[in-house]
């Protein structure tokens, strides 16, 4: 896993040009000379004195691109522990649509057993307990 990251970060700077001025705060990450900065979550890499720092990828434009993926079929997963026993409407983070499938402690719902297509707000109707889990796929 470690090196299939490597590898993928490593793509992503090769075909990144120019260089950035490097944050002050950076974490480095297991993969050796990348680095993590927690200001805005973004993930660095050091390529040399030659060409210096680079910003790979930040968390607003990782989910961006996550987001992007959802509208030609890449699958999401969403998953919330209930909290609160009783409470049926969640917030999710990305729009409901009508190939969605709702799991309530890993059993699917049927379609007719929850509401929300269209928005981003999921209505169960089964009565949630706390330390439930539901998890969506979109």
């Amino acid at each position: 896993m470690k090196t299939l990251l490597t590898l993928l970060l490593m793509f992503i700077s090769f075909i990144s040009f120019g260089q950035d001025v490097k944050p002050t705060g950076l974490l480095p990450i297991q993969a050796p000379g990348f680095y993590y900065y927690q200001t805005d979550s973004s993930v660095w890499i050091y390529k040399g004195s030659t060409l210096g720092w680079t910003k790979l990828v930040s968390k607003k434009m990782l989910k961006q691109s996550i987001d992007s993926l959802s509208f030609i079929g890449y699958s999401i997963m969403y998953e919330q522990e209930v909290i609160t026993s009783g409470t049926t409407t969640y917030t999710i983070p990305f729009k409901l649509r009508d190939k969605t499938m709702v799991y309530y402690n890993g059993i699917l719902l049927r379609s007719t057993q929850w509401i929300g297509i269209g928005t981003t707000s999921l209505t169960i109707g089964v009565y949630p307990v706390e330390k439930d889990f539901i998890k969506i796929q979109n």
